[in-house]
């Protein structure tokens, strides 16, 4: 190879391990994002009837409590007696298993 070859060979190799970097780096920081894994409800309602984590907006304040969710009727628990504003859910996250 000449120098001219080797450079080029380098530069390639450089835009290979910079993509990759951001690739990783995105990975981390979409993992570290707290909102990951909501949806919002005026996007979607869950496919299927089950108890999901939401989160509730009420008097300008926010909470998250667990609460089940009726396919058929197209309504969370609570909400034929509340008029509790759930804006966003998430699937209940597995148990926690501590590393050995």
């Amino acid at each position: 190879m000449n120098e001219q070859e080797i450079r080029a060979f380098l530069h390639q190799e450089s835009e290979k391990y910079a993509e990759n970097l951001l690739a990783c780096l995105k990975s981390k920081i979409d993992g570290m994002n707290p909102f990951a894994g909501w949806t919002p409800c005026d996007v979607s309602l869950p496919l299927k009837s089950g108890r999901y984590m939401v989160t509730i907006k009420n008097k300008g304040k926010r909470r998250t409590e667990m609460r089940n969710f009726d396919f058929e009727s197209q309504t969370w628990e609570s909400e034929r007696y509340v008029k509790d504003n759930i804006i966003a859910w998430q699937e209940r996250p597995a148990p926690y298993t501590p590393e050995d």
